[in-house]
């Protein structure tokens, strides 16, 4: 039996650079899936309601809510920033406007915070009755903030994909 040891060596290289290929396209495939996977976690129109239930009683909590809102709604969500209980007073205007957490001294104050989320098209929406307890009226809203009614509160939350509670 004739072998030719060169025609061999060729074989087993084509081999090995067959299976180099196929192992390097299926790695460069699933790094393309991952990242069109990280591309699929845009919002892509999501409804998310970020529940807001503090003030100045929890400054810190507050302004993550707001951060967190404005980043998810820069990611083409539709993000509600639905206030209750002391989480109302972010949108009277009689309350401090320039209310900061922490020591950078160049941290936005909450309702820069605020303004910001609604200058990407976020929604402020205040309870109710909350409002009502503290004398809150339409006329004492920051600019952009509605009262929601009842039916506006159901459809909201009926209508959400995800509700964030703070």
């Amino acid at each position: 039996m004739d072998i030719n040891i060169a025609s061999s060596s060729r074989t087993l290289v084509a081999g090995l650079l067959f299976m180099l290929t196929l192992v390097t396209s299926s790695l460069v495939m699933a790094d393309k899936q991952d990242h069109d996977r990280k591309h699929e976690r845009e919002c892509n129109g999501q409804e998310i309601v970020v529940h807001l239930k503090r003030h100045i009683e929890d400054l810190q909590g507050a302004i993550t809510a707001t951060r967190l809102a404005t980043l998810m709604q820069s990611k083409s969500c539709d993000v509600t920033l639905f206030l209750t209980l002391g989480g109302v007073r972010l949108a009277d205007t009689r309350m401090p406007q320039d209310l900061v957490f922490g020591n950078d001294p160049m941290a936005p104050t909450l309702q820069q915070a605020v303004s910001a989320f609604q200058g990407l098209g976020g929604t402020v929406a205040v309870c109710p009755a909350c409002a009502g307890e503290i004398g809150l009226t339409p006329d004492d809203l920051i600019p952009g903030a509605t009262i929601f009614g009842p039916d506006d509160i159901a459809e909201l939350f009926m209508e959400a994909d995800k509700v964030l509670d703070f």
